[in-house]
C-alpha cells in the first residue's frame, strides 16, 4: 500500500521528533503514512511544493528561515477583520451554550494590537521581513499556500492559543469559525467555573469536526496522529 506523504512542521525539537513518531502510532490504526518533518516556513514551502505532498499539519508558529515571505500574506494582512471573527465567534459560542450558560465570550481574546505585535504579523504588514532566521513566525503563509494548492491541512497548537491565533487563520478565511470554537472548548472546559457557571453537571461537550487540535498536554505522538486522523475525516 502506497504511505500518505505528509509534511509536519513544527519549532520545538522534542514536540518534531514525537511528531515523526507518530507514523508508528497511525500503522497499528492501519494508516500507512510517511511524516516529512521541518521545523521552519522557508523549508517546509520549498517541500510543500516540490515534495508531492499530501497533507500539511502545522504549529501555529514555527521558525523564519530565509523565506521571502512576503508571497501573498502582506498584502492579504489589509483583509483581517479580528471584530468579525470574534462576532462569529460569540454568536457561535451563544449558539452551543445558549445565553444562561457562558459568559460574555469576548473576555477569551486579546486585542487586534496583541495578536499583531506578538506573532510579528504587524511587521509583515508593513513589508518589514524578519532577518532572523530564528525568530518566530505565524504559519498563516504555509497554510494559505496549501489551501491554494488543494492540500488537506491541520493546525496543531498549545490549547490557550487557540482562541487568538484561530481567529487570526478564521480573518484570513484559513478556517471557519466551527474549527475555532471546537479547538477552544477544551481550554474553557478546563476552567468552566470561570466561563460557564451555570453548566448542568450531565453536560456533554458537543463534537465539532475541526483541522484545529488544540492540546493541554505536551504534542506527544498521539498527539500528531489524532491530528492527522481529524484532517483525515474533514
Amino acid at each position: 500500500m502506497r504511505k500518505i506523504k505528509i509534511l509536519l512542521v513544527e519549532d520545538n525539537p522534542v514536540f518534531l521528533e514525537n511528531g515523526k513518531r507518530a507514523e508508528k502510532v497511525l500503522a497499528k490504526k492501519g494508516i500507512n503514512v510517511e511524516i516529512i518533518t521541518t521545523n521552519n516556513l522557508y523549508d517546509a514551502i520549498r517541500l510543500l511544493t516540490v515534495g508531492k505532498i499530501k497533507m500539511l499539519i502545522t504549529d501555529v508558529s514555527i521558525l523564519h528561515g530565509e523565506t521571502p515571505i512576503k508571497m501573498e500574506l502582506a498584502s492579504q494582512m489589509n483583509k483581517f477583520n479580528f471584530q468579525e471573527g470574534r462576532r462569529q465567534i460569540s454568536n457561535l459560542f451563544y449558539r452551543i451554550f445558549g445565553n444562561d450558560l457562558i459568559k460574555d465570550p469576548e473576555i477569551l481574546y486579546d486585542d487586534t494590537e496583541t495578536i499583531m505585535h506578538s506573532t510579528g504579523l504587524s511587521r509583515i504588514q508593513k513589508g518589514v521581513l524578519p532577518k532572523n532566521p530564528d525568530r518566530v513566525v505565524p504559519s498563516t503563509p504555509l497554510v494559505a499556500l496549501a489551501k491554494k494548492m488543494k492540500i488537506p491541512f491541520g493546525i496543531v497548537t498549545a490549547v490557550h492559543n487557540t482562541e487568538n491565533l484561530g481567529n487570526l487563520y478564521l480573518s484570513l478565511g484559513l478556517i471557519d469559525v466551527q474549527e475555532v470554537v471546537a479547538g477552544t472548548i477544551p481550554f474553557l472546559f478546563e476552567y468552566k467555573n470561570r466561563y460557564f457557571p451555570n453548566l448542568p453537571l450531565d453536560f456533554k461537550i458537543p463534537y465539532l469536526e475541526s483541522r484545529v487540535l488544540g492540546v493541554r498536554e505536551e504534542k506527544t505522538p498521539e498527539v500528531w496522529a489524532q491530528s492527522i486522523i481529524n484532517v483525515l475525516k474533514f
